[in-house]
C-alpha cells in the first residue's frame, strides 16, 4: 500500500511515524533519533532522504513485537495494532541500565500514593483498584508495597489528567532506574478514558510493574504494552522478572496450634457413679439415686 494512498479515517502516516519513533521502533535504525522532531522524520521519509528500506525496517520491528504478519507493509492489520489503547511508555529500549535488567528499587518496603478521579468508577473503587493492583505484585515477590497518605513522600505517586482523550495512551510511568530509597517516581492516568474497576485494575497493575523496574514484553505477560483483558494479572514471565530482582515473596506465617479445651468445673453434690458390683460372685448393677444424687 502506497503511503500517498491511504484510505481516509486511517492512521496516517505521521501518527504512524510519531508512533515509531515514540515507542523506539526507530533505534538503531535512524541515526540520532531523539535529537530529530516527528516532522524532520516525516520530511526525510517524502524527501526520500531516509530510504524507504529503514522505514519498513521500523514498521517490520513493530509488526514483530506485536505478533502480526511481518512484511513491513503499512497495511491495515498494522494501522489497528497502532491504534489499540495502550501504555505510554516505549517498547523498544536502547542498550543501558533499562535493557541490562538493572531498574530495580534497592529497598523492599517501596511506598506509593495516589490521587485520581476518573470517569466510570467511584474514588473507593479507584482506591480498591490501586490497592489490588499492588498486592498483586506483593503476592509473587519479596516487595512490600505499602500505602502513604502523602504524594510527596511516596517513592510512587500517581495522578490523573487528560492525555489523549478515549482510546491511545491510557496510562504511563517512570521506572526505578538507579533508584535510591528517597526517589519518587511520577504516574499518570488519562482523565479522557471511560474506566471501569476491572479496566482499571489491569492497567494500574501494568504500571506498578514500570515502577518496580519493568519492561514491555510482547508475549503473555501483564507488561504486554496494550491492554486487551487477556493478562490482567502478572504471568509466569513477569513473576520470574520480579523475583529475579526482590526474590521470593515471604511464606505465609503458619496458623497458630487450637488450645486445648477448657476442663469443666467439678459438679456440686455426690458424685455419680455408676456401673455393677460383684456381690457373692453375682453381679449387681449400681443406680443413681435421683433424688440425692449418689447411692
Amino acid at each position: 500500500m502506497s503511503f500517498d494512498t491511504l484510505p481516509k479515517n486511517e492512521l496516517t502516516l505521521t501518527e504512524a511515524v510519531e508512533y515509531l519513533k515514540h515507542y523506539g521502533y526507530f533505534e538503531d535504525i535512524i541515526a540520532h533519533i531523539k535529537e530529530l522532531t516527528v516532522v524532520d522524520v516525516y520530511k526525510m521519509i517524502k524527501s526520500k532522504k531516509l530510504r524507504d528500506k529503514k522505514f519498513r525496517e521500523a514498521i517490520a520491528r513493530f509488526q514483530d513485537f506485536f505478533n502480526i504478519t511481518k512484511d513491513g507493509e503499512f497495511g491495515h492489520e498494522t494501522m489497528r495494532a497502532m491504534s489499540r489503547p495502550r501504555c505510554g511508555r516505549p517498547d523498544i529500549i536502547p542498550a543501558g541500565a533499562e535493557a541490562a535488567g538493572q531498574c530495580k528499587w534497592p529497598h523492599l518496603d517501596v511506598t506509593y500514593a495516589f490521587e485520581l478521579s476518573l470517569s466510570g468508577v467511584t474514588d473507593d473503587q479507584t482506591t480498591q483498584a490501586f490497592i489490588e493492583a499492588c498486592e498483586l505484585w506483593n503476592a509473587v515477590c519479596g516487595l512490600r508495597l505499602k500505602r502513604i497518605e502523602s504524594l510527596g513522600s511516596a517513592n510512587i505517586w500517581a495522578k490523573s489528567r487528560r492525555i489523549d482523550g478515549r482510546g491511545g495512551t491510557l496510562a504511563w510511568s517512570f521506572l526505578p532506574c538507579g533508584a535510591s530509597s528517597r526517589t519518587q517516581l511520577e504516574q499518570r492516568y488519562d482523565t479522557g478514558e471511560n474506566w471501569s474497576i476491572r479496566f482499571l485494575t489491569e492497567v494500574i497493575c501494568h504500571e506498578v510493574g514500570h515502577a518496580i523496574g519493568l519492561n514491555h514484553h510482547n508475549g503473555n505477560s501483564i507488561m504486554h504494552p496494550t491492554a486487551t483483558g487477556q493478562w490482567p494479572v502478572p504471568q509466569a514471565v513477569d513473576i520470574r522478572n520480579v523475583v529475579s530482582r526482590y526474590g521470593e515473596p515471604e511464606p505465609t506465617p503458619e496458623p497458630p496450634e487450637p488450645e486445648p479445651p477448657t476442663p469443666e468445673p467439678p459438679q456440686e453434690g455426690w458424685p455419680e457413679i455408676q456401673g455393677t458390683i460383684s456381690i457373692d460372685g453375682k453381679p449387681h448393677r449400681i443406680v443413681p439415686d435421683i433424688k440425692l444424687g449418689g447411692l
